[in-house]
């Protein structure tokens, strides 16, 4: 999960947390950089998210 706002207190980050899902927060602009489709790998522990193709 890649939220563009939020915190690791906020709704994403907990969910994310619950679902065993690797979650990245506050990624200033991510909503124009990504598009539907999109490849990404993010790495959760250290917060970097790696566009693929």
């Amino acid at each position: 999960m890649i939220t563009e706002s939020g915190g690791p207190l906020s709704h994403g980050a907990v969910t994310a947390r619950e679902l065993q899902l690797p979650a990245v927060m506050s990624v200033r602009g991510v909503m124009t950089r990504l598009e539907n489709g999109m490849q990404v790998q993010l790495d959760g522990k250290t917060g970097v998210v790696r566009i693929l193709q």
